[in-house]
């Protein structure tokens, strides 16, 4: 049986990384990985964001549609989906524990580790890297901060208790950084090297290692934001929940942007770091590694920045995945175009480890797909966010308000029905709900096949 790392990123757009097309932000680490690796292009998140999409890569299982429950005392947001693990819930920690594995997590992404959750569970090792955008971790004096040093005053002048509530807790967890190795990723990654450096000899081992990065708060190290962008208005410029979006000019959108490039570069240096260590340990030929993201972000190709229930575009929606397995070396560098979804790869990891999946474990083999032996697993994909969902085939993208009866959702604005033609239209712009009946029909009932009451 083989080892595994399992890399999860937050908020990694596909296209922002070389392999995936992008030629202006610099990923050579990642580049150079997926030369060795599958790489799947059609990968989609089925349960979104962030804890809903961890649920389905912890436990290989559909969570649409949404159990729309209210939330544990002390969990929030207060959004469909945003739970603990159920008891009945099996994931790879807990079936690779019985199967002999010691499991390893690494994480810094904060809402994994808030009270009343439990994605530890299982794990014979855990470490929380503290400090993530509203992480209570840090307090020192209440007015250390004079926010405008950090964000124009345009952008959050017109809600302070807002601005206050998401940055000032942020900069009072990073006051204390003075170099790169400081920062969230890196901080991960370097507890993620001193495990496999302690613990390859428990081998076979599972290490769990997920990242908040590059989410909002936008704030790298310095040298890396300098790769983008040089007019920024700011020393230290941070972007991040609490901004007013609609005070969001052209100039802002530059900085912005740049911010969020610099941290993708950031994640990609470090990932290449703990590569390296992988590859000092010895551990390439017998460890399946798998690297991807929960969701993607929009940068105004529908006119906002940031991801939301009703943005259920590929911007959002589609994410990397990249798995490396040793002994397929004939299928190294090789681009894998056919439907995915997040719920396939738990299972998938499995088998190409040696381990049949758990009973419970209702992922698509992805191995098939690898291995030739069928050209696509899924005929349609569905993704789901808050009260939003969407259907999406390799020719059509279909928008629904999918459970209008959810009574958690963060006050959003849910999503409307549209359909949206990919060959004619790649960038999701044109609803052609009207010129298309039948085909928003059967978009509709593959919808109501998960939501029944989706309108």
């Amino acid at each position: 049986m083989k080892n595994l790392i399992y890399i999860v990123t937050d908020t990694l757009r596909a296209d922002y990384i070389g392999a995936y097309g992008n030629t202006f932000i610099r990923t050579p680490r990642l580049d150079a990985f997926a030369r060795r690796c599958v790489r799947f292009t059609k990968a989609h998140g089925e349960g979104l964001p962030t804890i809903p999409a961890r649920r389905v890569f912890m436990t290989g299982r559909e969570i649409l549609p949404f159990d729309d429950t209210p939330p544990y005392k002390g969990v929030d947001p207060d959004l469909a989906g945003w739970r603990a693990l159920s008891e009945e819930d099996v994931t790879l920690a807990d079936y690779l524990r019985d199967k002999g594995y010691y499991n390893g997590l690494v994480s810094d992404l904060w809402h994994l580790f808030k009270p009343n959750m439990n994605f530890w569970r299982n794990f014979d090792t855990w470490d929380f890297i503290r400090g993530q955008e509203r992480d209570q971790w840090i307090r020192g004096p209440k007015n250390k901060f004079n926010l405008f040093d950090y964000v124009p005053k345009h952008l959050i002048e017109k809600d302070m208790k807002k601005a206050n509530a998401f940055l000032e807790t942020y900069l009072q967890n990073t006051d204390w950084f003075r170099g790169e190795e400081d920062y969230f990723f890196a901080r991960t990654v370097r507890s993620a090297i001193k495990w496999l450096e302690n613990c390859r000899d428990r081998a076979p081992f599972h290490l769990y290692i997920d990242t908040f990065d590059p989410h909002e708060v936008f704030d790298p190290p310095k040298q890396y934001a300098a790769m983008y962008y040089d007019k920024y208005p700011m020393e230290r410029p941070l972007y991040g929940y609490g901004v007013d979006q609609a005070a969001i000019t052209e100039e802002d959108r530059k900085w912005i942007h740049g911010l969020y490039c610099g941290k993708v570069t950031f994640v990609d240096t470090w990932f290449g770091y703990l590569l390296d260590a992988v590859e000092r340990l010895g551990l390439m030929e017998d460890t399946v590694i798998c690297f991807t993201s929960d969701h993607g972000t929009e940068f105004y190709e529908h006119g906002h920045i940031c991801k939301a229930e009703s943005r259920l575009y590929e911007t959002v929606t589609r994410i990397p995945l990249l798995l490396y397995v040793p002994g397929m070396d004939t299928k190294a560098g090789q681009a894998i175009d056919s439907l995915v979804s997040m719920v396939d790869i738990a299972p998938s990891l499995l088998r190409l480890m040696g381990v049949e999946p758990h009973e419970r474990m209702t992922g698509r083999d992805l191995g098939k797909l690898i291995r030739g032996e069928a050209k696509e697993i899924r005929d349609h994909l569905v993704t789901g966010y808050g009260r939003s969902g969407a259907v999406r085939t390799h020719e059509w993208l279909f928008h629904c308000h999918a459970q209008p009866e959810c009574k958690h959702s963060r006050g959003e604005k849910p999503a409307t029905r549209q359909l949206f033609d990919l060959r004619k239209d790649p960038g999701e712009h044109i609803n052609v709900h009207a010129q298309h009946p039948d085909v928003a029909a059967k978009m509709h009932a593959w919808a109501r096949e998960v939501w029944p009451n989706a309108v």
